[in-house]
């Protein structure tokens, strides 16, 4: 049996198809894409026509070229109303859309331009993000949600297990090589960053338009409250991985030790970079990332004493 393909991204592969194309397409060349493929002639032509008014819809024009075959292609209409600007969200959108589908004309080094263009800060070729079908479809259905005010519920997979959230959709965040969504955690009770590359489900919607909360009007950077530059003692000799992060010009040398200012960074990676190297690093400062790293030992104590 052949695999469905959902609504977003049927219309998404087709608008990618035309828009990566430096000629009009034809009809047999657009019933190749996974989304018409496998329909009847009479099905095409019915979904093909839905397909076109959903873009029209957008503001998106498909326009018919006649010759020996009908080919289409997207009308210069469809952008000429107002100027386009992107910002670094809007820009790494399309990089992933493009990179999802990965039509076989588009040239990574021709699009970049263009897009960088119309940005108002560029995303860095070093951090280009890729994404495929499945994960494009999340992110199509995460838009809608935002838009629409819709609670989301998917699997989340964590360090802890996989669990269900079900979530008030606040932002999509662009961060290094990551997509986040940003939104309300209505299981804890608390905002929250979620990694889409860790969703273990497609994302689905609760209720009805309009039953999540209105955005807060006051959003702050999501990741600026994760960044701290510990205060750490390093055993001489010891920690070589976490010496990489320390501010040189922050320390103080007592006997074996070596107090230290780390380098500004996310929270979740500093407590990596100190478990992996645990026995010749102290945390001193922040309070709270001390006793996070030492619940975490108790823990680990724990469970060594139930399995001796």
């Amino acid at each position: 049996m052949k695999e469905s393909v959902s609504t977003s991204t049927r219309v998404l592969g087709l608008l990618i198809e035309l828009l990566g194309a430096e000629r009009p397409r034809t009809k047999g060349r657009l019933r190749e894409l996974p989304g018409y493929c496998a329909l009847s002639d009479t099905a095409f032509e019915s979904q093909f026509h839905r397909d076109k008014s959903a873009l029209r819809e957008a503001g998106i024009l498909v326009e018919c070229v006649a010759g020996k075959e009908d080919a289409y292609r997207i009308s210069s209409q469809s952008f000429a109303s107002s100027p386009l600007a992107l910002d670094d969200l809007d820009a790494a959108l399309v990089q992933l859309a493009v990179s999802a589908w990965n039509p076989r004309e588009a040239d990574p080094s021709l699009i970049d331009p263009k897009i960088a263009a119309h940005s108002t800060g560029v995303v860095p070729r070093a951090g280009r993000l890729t994404l495929g079908l499945e994960g494009a479809e999340t992110v199509a259905r995460i838009a809608w949600a935002i838009m629409d005010r819709r609670i989301v519920s998917f699997e989340y997979r964590s360090a802890n297990g996989a669990f269900t959230r079900a979530v008030e959709p606040w932002r999509l965040v662009v961060r290094g090589r990551a997509l986040y969504l940003w939104g309300a955690d209505l299981d804890r009770a608390e905002q929250r960053l979620f990694r889409l590359s860790r969703f273990d489900s497609p994302v689905e919607f609760l209720g009805e338009p309009g039953d999540a909360g209105p955005v807060p009007q006051d959003l702050k950077d999501p990741f600026e409250a994760q960044l701290i530059a510990p205060w750490l003692l390093i055993r001489e000799g010891g920690a070589p991985k976490i010496r990489c992060f320390l501010d040189e010009g922050d320390e103080v040398r007592q006997e074996q030790w070596r107090k230290a200012r780390g380098e500004p960074g996310e929270r979740g990676e500093w407590m990596s970079r100190i478990l992996s190297e645990v026995e010749d690093v102290v945390v001193l400062e922040p309070e709270d990332l001390r006793e996070e790293i030492l619940d975490r030992l108790r823990v680990a104590h724990s469970w060594g004493e139930m399995n001796a």
